[in-house]
């Protein structure tokens, strides 16, 4: 699949559009707490699970993309604590296992946004099931 044909299909778009959106959201509670949340991460997944409820395609997986998404958030923070690094460590190993540990910490937090992401989505796509059987029911 190339990304031009990636990004034709909705199950693409809108949850690269809502991972974005969830970034700035994101980046603010980062600068109030001081701590990464996940909380615009989970809701933007739980949006998108519950846009594709109905179509066919699983709201974990958009929720899962939308968080990779969103993930984008901690990726200025991680930059400047691994340029930091060598200012910190004495010697090259040292600096080599903390920049490999950071790496590592980057990654992690990455598949934390997505898990998120796709728990959102799940959550989303289950609301989305739910509501449209009570709407059965009492129609």
């Amino acid at each position: 699949m190339d990304l031009r044909n990636a990004f034709a299909e909705d199950a693409w778009r809108y949850p690269v559009a809502a991972g974005l959106g969830s970034v700035p959201f994101t980046v603010l509670c980062v600068r109030v707490t001081e701590l990464p949340s996940i909380l615009p991460v989970f809701l933007a997944g739980g949006v998108v699970g519950y846009v594709f409820g109905g179509r066919g395609v699983p709201g974990r997986r958009v929720g899962w993309r939308t968080g990779l998404v969103g993930s984008v958030a901690v990726l200025p923070k991680s930059v400047r604590f691994v340029s930091t690094i060598p200012d910190y460590s004495w010697s090259l190993p040292f600096s080599l296992l903390a920049g490999l540990l950071a790496v590592l910490f980057v990654g992690i937090f990455v598949t934390v946004f997505g898990g998120f992401g796709a728990l959102g989505g799940h959550v989303g796509g289950w609301l989305d099931g739910s509501s449209d059987a009570a709407n059965a029911s009492l129609g």
